[in-house]
C-alpha cells in the first residue's frame, strides 16, 4: 500500500485541483489561438516530414485548450503533400510570415483557426489573422488553362452550381 499522505505532505483533495474536462473535443467554430510548439517530424512510417503545431485557444471561452495541426511537407503521397503545403501556406500567411525556413518561426504567433471535430478529436479546417482582414497572399501559382468552354460558363456565372447529387456540407447555406 502507498501512502498518498506522507507523499505530499498531507490527505489529496481533488476539490483543490482544476477538474474542468479538457480532454472532450470542442465544439466546431472559431477561436483564437496562439501557437506554443512548433517542428518539423518525420512521419511514422519514416517516408515523409511533416510541420506539427500546438496551438492554444487565448479567447475567454475554452482558454488554455490546446489543438494540433499537421501539415505534410514531404509525402510520397503527392496529393497529402499539396494538401499539407497549401494549409501550412495559409497558416503562415495568416500569421503574417508567407516564407518559413524554420518552424521557431511560427512559435508565438497568434491567429483565428477554424476547428472541427472528425474521430472525436479536433483539427484544424482554416486559418485567418487575429485582426480581422483578409491575409495579403501571393499570387498563386500558375494553373493549367481550363478548357475555353468551361472557362466561358466560369465568366457567364460568377457562382458555379454544385455538381449534380452533390451534399451540402453542414456550414454551408
Amino acid at each position: 500500500m502507498s501512502n498518498i499522505a506522507s507523499a505530499i505532505g498531507g490527505a489529496f483533495n481533488a476539490n483543490d485541483h482544476d477538474t474542468t474536462d479538457n480532454t472532450s473535443p470542442l465544439p466546431p467554430g472559431e477561436y483564437p489561438f496562439l501557437i506554443e510548439k512548433a517542428e518539423l517530424r518525420d512521419t511514422k512510417a519514416g517516408t515523409g516530414k511533416y510541420v506539427w503545431i500546438q496551438a492554444t485557444i487565448t479567447g475567454e471561452q475554452y482558454a488554455n485548450r490546446k489543438v494540433f495541426g499537421n501539415f505534410n511537407i514531404v509525402n510520397p503521397n503527392s496529393e497529402a503533400e499539396r494538401i499539407g503545403r497549401n494549409d501550412l501556406a495559409k497558416l503562415a500567411v495568416a500569421v503574417g510570415i508567407p516564407a518559413i525556413q524554420d518552424t521557431a518561426e511560427l512559435v508565438d504567433k497568434a491567429f483565428i483557426g477554424r476547428v472541427k471535430v472528425k474521430e472525436n478529436e479536433n483539427s484544424f479546417t482554416a486559418f485567418k489573422p487575429v485582426d480581422g482582414t483578409a491575409p495579403v497572399q501571393s499570387a498563386p501559382p500558375a494553373r493549367q488553362q481550363a478548357a475555353p468552354a468551361q472557362a466561358a460558363q466560369q465568366q457567364a456565372s460568377p457562382v458555379a452550381a454544385a455538381p449534380a447529387g452533390k451534399k451540402k456540407m453542414p456550414w454551408e447555406k
